[in-house]
């Protein structure tokens, strides 16, 4: 008789854990989330010189803001080019096109990345920069550098 109860109290709590486990939990349920991942830090500084029809630009290799942002891999360098003959319109959003990939490759030796190409007259011209990680974030754009080629 005494093994029959102890076999009727073990299934009692098993039942009872079980209930338990069942309707308790650690929180919310639902799909995990992965952590929130940061943007690499934005370009700042990006400035250029032209000679003639030549640019070239330069940017400085930005800090990061927290040990949450990746470090950057490179930069992409886009253009917005509109003819002359095109009315000026300043509300206007922006069509930007990437022409250009800078891979960092040592931070000690690429403290200024630097872009350069030979520009066409009759041009309004509007440069900016991203950087982007390895594994394919990419940063705010940088400030616009503008200009006309007559």
């Amino acid at each position: 008789m005494k093994g029959c109860v102890h076999k009727k109290l073990s299934l009692i709590i098993v039942m009872l854990v079980s209930i338990y486990l069942l309707f308790c939990g650690c929180g919310k349920k639902g799909p995990p989330v992965p952590p929130r991942r940061e943007k690499p830090p934005a370009i700042e500084d990006l400035s250029h010189r032209l000679d003639g029809n030549g640019l070239e630009l330069s940017w400085s290799v930005p800090e990061k803001d927290s040990s949450r942002q990746p470090d950057l891999a490179g930069f992409k360098v886009y253009v917005s080019k509109v003819p002359l003959s095109e009315s000026e319109c300043e509300n206007c959003p922006l069509t930007f096109k990437a022409i250009a990939d800078v891979p960092i490759r040592k931070k000690a030796e690429q403290k200024q990345p630097r872009y350069s190409e030979t520009l066409d007259s009759g041009y309004r011209y509007v440069y900016m920069v991203r950087g982007y990680s390895q594994d394919g974030l990419i940063s705010e754009d940088s400030n616009y550098i503008n200009f006309i080629i007559e």
